[in-house]
């Protein structure tokens, strides 16, 4: 696992978040409509297709995609507040990915820096 990863990982598992379930259901499918579309692009059904991608059955794959999908929101959560509190400011010019990876890298090294 790579350092930044780790620490955010760390700070995640520390912290108390409350979440709406129907946005983390909301990603979970997101991800599983592209994965369902992948699979009817390569001419398969979308249990044999995960099977094959994951070796896992379609209920151990939504379970991944939902703790996957709450990992998710918990980082973009962690990683704004801390952000705000580094004092970092978000382009409004940069699309709001390349501005959160930005801003991820930033807050990163400067626990990086701070683990030193």
């Amino acid at each position: 696992m790579e350092r930044k990863e780790h620490i955010l990982e760390q700070l995640i598992s520390k912290c108390e978040f409350y979440i709406d379930e129907d946005e983390i259901v909301a990603i979970a499918a997101d991800i599983a409509g592209v994965a369902k579309q992948s699979a009817k692009i390569n001419g398969m059904e979308f249990g044999e297709y995960i099977n094959q991608l994951y070796g896992m059955t379609k209920g151990e794959y939504y379970e991944k995609l939902y703790e996957d999908a709450e990992k998710q929101i918990k980082t973009i959560l962690l990683i704004g507040a801390l952000a705000n509190k580094m004092n970092l400011k978000y382009n409004e010019d940069e699309n709001i990915e390349s501005e959160y990876n930005i801003l991820y890298n930033e807050v990163c090294n400067n626990l990086i820096e701070k683990e030193r």
